[in-house]
């Protein structure tokens, strides 16, 4: 270790100091052994002395002879006191200074997009199992569905304000449980983006200028609507319609319904307010789909859902609550859904209204094979595929693909993906991994080869 000066002086110094008194303590004891010659004088301070630098010890005093001017005096010889040698300090060890650890911020939930809620399953349905275990699927729908109504009727603000009016002639037996309806209607969508207002105008063929002239009055105001009302109306086949209303506020969707009177039993639902019940559930399902959207302006053909969505879902998400809110059991749904199987059809080219809409089908004649299915899914994403001639197949195809979503993510996971899409600006592949955990390129094959599968056993 190298030292710093003042440290090398007090060392040397020391050492100095050592020579000295070895030296002195020589010549005192050479003196005492030694005799010396002393004069008459006395020894003391300012006497005469002989010798220079004789050394004489007198009285505990040292005295030196030294040449004072021209003589030489006895003088005290002054011994120099000898400083003990100071310690040097062991340094000491400067500790390291310890890091502060940098706080680590906590980071600030974020709120979920959506929370799904799968069926209440033993063992959960899967991506692996989902076709294995396609014979459970109906049952598990039509029990999620009910459970998806009383779970949901306990959430706040549910209901959506709505006015109904009757044309003089309407029986009343026409759609008499309409509140009910809407009451399930609005618990079973209660998680989704909420209309806010409906119209509902229900009356018969011979109540048509009454309808046309309520569209006029303050508390309805939407003449610009007659040009729907006369469409459907054009003889007494009336034709069942849901709209938004014309020139729609952005940030509202407001809905206006046609109800008509013509509706009769099928060999499906065989009484008339069955059929008339299913036909409000699933077309109220459209109102809430485009719902999702209405931040944007909706005011046109082909927005919103008709741009972003699929059409195999627009429909076949809507045949859930259409049969599964009207039906009394599992078994009846699933037979309903086979015989919705067997008879499925695509829209009749020959059939198209001057508002570009098909009003007549025909019967699928392709057989359903994995090759056909994958086409109708790739289909169902082109543009204006509403308007395309495999639309029809939404009601049949288009359901059994949304029904292996709904088995997988609970039956308020297809809603969820317009929600998404709609009020979250998400893209569909976005939208669809978010819901269900896989890319829509991965699962596109299995929803595939499910269709296939399902409508073999359907139709067999």
């Amino acid at each position: 270790m190298s030292l710093s000066p003042l440290n090398q002086s007090v060392r040397d110094e020391s050492k100095y100091s050592k020579v000295t008194a070895i030296w002195v303590s020589g010549v005192l004891l050479f003196t005492l052994s030694t005799p010396v010659a002393v004069s008459a004088s006395p020894v003391k301070a300012g006497a005469v002395c002989t010798k220079a630098n004789q050394k004489v010890v007198k009285a505990g005093k040292s005295f030196i002879c030294k040449k004072s001017g021209k003589r030489l005096l006895w003088q005290i010889q002054k011994i120099k006191k000898i400083s003990p040698p100071v310690a040097t300090p062991t340094p000491v060890a400067t500790p390291t200074p310890v890091a502060t650890p940098t706080p680590v911020a906590t980071p600030t939930p974020v709120a979920k997009l959506f929370e799904s809620v799968p069926p209440n399953l033993e063992t959960p349905i899967t991506w692996s199992t989902v076709v294995d275990r396609r014979s459970e699927s109906a049952a598990i729908v039509y029990a999620d569905v009910q459970a998806t109504v009383r779970r949901n009727k306990s959430l706040p603000n549910i209901d959506i304000p709505y006015r109904v009016y009757k044309g003089p002639n309407q029986n009343n037996s026409h759609y008499a449980d309409l509140d009910g309806w809407l009451g399930d209607l609005f618990s079973f969508y209660a998680r989704a983006v909420k209309p806010d207002s409906y119209i509902f105008l229900a009356f018969p063929y011979q109540d048509l200028e009454w309808a046309v002239s309520q569209l006029s009055k303050p508390e309805i105001n939407h003449p610009g609507y007659e040009i729907i009302v006369r469409n459907a109306n054009k003889s007494v086949n009336q034709g069942f319609r849901q709209n938004a209303v014309p020139n729609m506020l952005t940030g509202r969707f407001d809905g206006i319904w046609l109800l008509p009177a013509n509706l009769s039993g099928t060999n499906d639902l065989p009484t008339r307010q069955l059929h008339e019940e299913s036909t409000v559930n699933h077309e109220y399902a459209h109102q809430v789909q485009q719902a999702q959207w209405k931040d944007e302006n909706l005011n046109g053909p082909n927005l919103g859902m008709g741009r972003d969505a699929p059409c195999f879902l627009v429909e076949g998400l809507a045949t859930i609550p259409e049969l599964a809110l009207v039906i009394d059991d599992s078994d009846g749904f699933k037979r309903n859904l086979k015989g919705r199987i067997r008879g499925a059809y695509t829209s009749d080219p020959n059939t198209r209204d001057e508002l570009g809409n098909f009003t007549g089908y025909a019967p699928l004649t392709e057989p359903i094979t994995y090759d056909f299915s994958l086409s109708y899914l790739d289909n169902s994403f082109k543009p204006y595929c509403n308007s395309g001639l495999q639309y029809g197949l939404s009601y049949s195809l288009g359901y059994l693909a949304t029904e292996a979503l709904a088995v997988i993510g609970g039956v308020e996971s297809p809603m969820a993906l317009f929600t998404l899409m709609g009020k979250n600006n998400l893209t569909w592949n976005q939208a669809f991994e978010y819901i269900y955990g896989i890319s829509w390129s991965e699962a596109r094959p299995i929803l595939a080869n499910y269709i296939y599968l399902q409508a073999k056993d359907y139709r067999s």
